[in-house]
Order: structure tokens, then C-alpha cells, then sequence
């Protein structure tokens, strides 16, 4: 069994790290194949798959990571890791070991669409940019990046308490093209509209509104993630008005235009300062 040597890349290639009050936050490179003997690390640890594939086994327990997949681990966690055909490239935060980050993270989690994979690829960007500005980001992005994941916590099973507020739930996923209103959500699972507002805000923390919004953002990224589909088509699919209606909301909620976005996915970077960035904007 082995600790973690000075950097916290353990058996991989850093390309970049910064140290930020609490935080430290590398990028670094798994060759195909590459193998990593049972480890652990002094404090909590996140993983987050930039791009290529691992296996992570703890113990009897394996677990395949794709990209934009999070692995948690809590001081003294014992694994091993075996990177894929491609390699692996890694979003790397070690964590001060007062934060509980166990009490905001399970132990591994899909993070592709939405706005923490957007979260992610930013900080990498800050990583490469390394200017006077960039310490002062990338404590900002670890901390909204865990607020984001408390947002998502809250839609846990647990938390769908009266069954009825599930099946409002799956009614605004199941109907985000449409122009939904209160009366029509609280008409489709029988409850009053004031009644349907005051429980999603007590049970989810968010407005009817706030969780259809965040719906077609996560749809909205899966099809820039996943096809090549037109613009235009992807805010009509996830239930924008327009292509600017979409391009709008996204910048709101990523900080990413939704050309940015698909490049950013694609390519591993989210240079937003970047002549990429300025062409892509021309775009949307």
C-alpha cells in the first residue's frame, strides 16, 4: 500500500497543478493501459474524467468511469486504477481535510451535461490560463462546482416526499417542450398551484420554474455533448424558444455559448478568452 508522493497525481503525468487556499487542483495525463497500484491519500479527493476512460476497483468493487464521471475519496480510501485504451486525463482537487466532502459527494457520479461538466471543464481552462486572475477563478469554481453538486443532492429519491411531487417532477422532463405553467403541472398530479410552489420549494429548494430551466440545460448539453445536430435543433429538442433563447440561458447557467460548450466537450478545453472562443461566439 502506498501514500501519495508530493504531487497529488499519484503513478500519473501532471501537466499543470495549482495550490488555492483549500484547495489544490491539477490536470494530468494516464497513459492507455497504465496501471496503479492500491493507493490512498492523505486528504479528501476528487477525480473528475476529462477525457479516455478508467476502471477504479476498491476492494471487490470495480467501477468504469467515462468521461465527465466523479470519483470521491475520503482520507486513507485504499484503490487501484487502470486507465483505458485511450488513456485517461484528469480534473484532480485534493481537499483541506476540514471540508466534509463526503457529506456532498457520493462516492462516484455521472456528471456529463449540465452545469457541473461545464464547471469542470472551466476550471481546467483557468488551470492553462495560470494568469494573476486564475488563482482567484479556480477557488471560486471548487466552490460553486460543490454548490452544484449540494443543487443535485437535493433532487435525491429520498427527497420526493409527497409521491405526487415525483410525478410533477417527471411530468416537467417528460413535457420540456412545451410551455408549461403552474396550473398545468399542478393540474397533471391533482394539487392546488400554491400548494405544487410552496412543497417544490420546501422539498427541492428550487421553484417549478428553476427546475424546468435546469432540465433543459442538462438536455440541452447531452445533445451538444452527443450529436452533431444543428444548433437550432438542439434548443427546439430541450424547449428554448430559439437558438437565442438557448445561447442566452446557457451562458447564464455554464458562463459557455453553446459552440463554446460542444468544443469545450470535445476538444478539453474551455479557453472562453481564446481566438477559438471569439470565432465559436460568431456562431451562436
Amino acid at each position: 500500500m502506498h501514500r501519495e508522493p508530493h504531487g497529488i497525481a499519484f503513478g500519473g503525468d501532471t501537466l499543470r497543478q495549482a495550490s488555492v487556499g483549500q484547495f489544490t487542483v491539477a490536470e494530468a495525463q494516464y497513459a492507455p493501459h497504465r496501471r496503479v497500484e492500491m493507493h490512498t491519500h492523505a486528504n479528501p479527493h476528487i477525480g473528475v474524467v476529462l477525457d479516455g476512460s478508467c476502471v477504479e476497483r476498491n476492494g471487490r468493487r470495480a467501477a468504469a468511469l467515462g468521461p465527465m464521471s466523479v470519483a470521491v475519496k475520503a482520507p486513507g480510501d485504499s484503490h487501484a486504477n487502470e486507465a483505458g485504451a485511450r488513456g485517461t486525463r484528469y480534473l484532480l482537487i485534493d481537499v483541506a481535510s476540514e471540508y466534509r466532502v463526503r457529506d456532498i459527494f457520493e462516492e462516484y457520479r455521472d456528471l456529463r451535461g449540465g452545469v457541473l461538466s461545464a464547471l469542470a471543464l472551466r476550471l481546467r481552462s483557468e488551470l492553462a490560463i495560470g494568469d494573476g486572475a486564475s488563482r482567484l477563478a479556480i477557488e471560486g469554481l471548487v466552490l460553486e462546482f460543490f454548490g452544484e453538486i449540494c443543487r443535485a443532492k437535493a433532487e435525491r429519491p429520498e427527497r420526493f416526499e409527497p409521491p405526487w411531487l415525483r410525478d410533477a417532477c417527471e411530468v416537467i422532463r417528460a413535457r420540456v417542450r412545451e410551455a408549461l405553467s403552474l396550473d398545468t403541472i399542478a393540474s397533471a398530479v391533482g394539487v392546488h398551484p400554491s400548494h405544487l410552489a410552496r412543497t417544490f420549494r420546501q422539498r427541492l429548494g428550487v421553484t417549478p420554474g428553476h427546475f424546468l430551466r435546469r432540465v433543459r440545460v442538462d438536455r440541452a448539453t447531452r445533445l451538444l455533448s452527443d450529436t452533431n445536430r444543428p444548433l437550432a435543433d438542439v434548443a427546439a429538442e430541450a424547449g428554448f424558444y430559439d437558438q437565442s433563447h438557448l445561447t442566452n440561458v446557457l451562458r447564464l447557467a455554464t458562463g459557455l455559448t453553446p459552440s463554446q460548450y460542444r468544443h469545450a466537450v470535445r476538444a478539453g478545453t474551455t479557453r472562453s478568452t481564446s481566438k477559438h472562443a471569439r470565432q465559436v461566439q460568431d456562431e451562436d
